[in-house]
């Protein structure tokens, strides 16, 4: 069999791998807004401000994971009634000034509600990314693409602690989660 390597081709090729780029970056920073706040709850505990218990710290965790499967539910059906493209923005945006309402928070109650807004955003990225990078990869070549793409995931979740480990002394938990909202 014969590759054909037509300018068209090429060109798909390169669509396709900036389309993978693109959700590569929007899911890395989903990965780093899912587990930033693993990174830096011992120091949240310890923030007098918050008045976070350990079982208080636990719920906030549950409110942003339950937003995380509603979101997750909902992004098909929202995705193909305003398009994937728009619908991966509305999910990065919301979880992102989610994340700015989490860097402000003045009590624990706006906290978690934050938090839960950013798991809805956080839940429906995913799956529509998944969707977006399989629709616009070469014949052939889904799998590896969404292969490709679940890695920054992970990469988000080991920045998580990484940025934690260089800025949680110097500027506190609460920088974290605006670094978090800048995108």
């Amino acid at each position: 069999m014969t590759i054909d390597h037509t300018g068209s081709d090429r060109a798909r090729t390169r669509l396709a791998l900036s389309v993978l780029a693109l959700c590569w970056f929007a899911i890395l920073c989903d990965g780093l807004d899912t587990f930033v706040y693993g990174a830096v709850l011992p120091r949240m505990l310890a923030d007098p401000t918050l008045g976070m218990g350990p079982g208080a710290a636990g719920t906030v965790g549950s409110v942003a994971t339950l937003g995380m499967l509603i979101g997750a539910l909902a992004a098909g059906p929202i995705a193909d009634r305003l398009g994937r493209r728009t619908a991966i923005v509305a999910g990065v945006a919301l979880f992102s000034i989610a994340s700015l309402a989490c860097a402000v928070a003045p009590s624990l109650e706006v906290f978690a509600a934050a938090r839960g807004v950013a798991g809805l955003g956080l839940g429906g990225l995913i799956p529509t990314a998944i969707s977006m990078v399989m629709e616009y990869a070469p014949r052939g070549r889904a799998n590896l693409m969404v292969a490709s793409l679940m890695t920054a995931h992970q990469a988000g979740g080991i920045l998580a602690p990484g940025l934690s480990m260089l800025f949680l002394d110097s500027r506190g938990w609460r920088f974290l989660f605006l670094l978090g909202g800048h995108r």
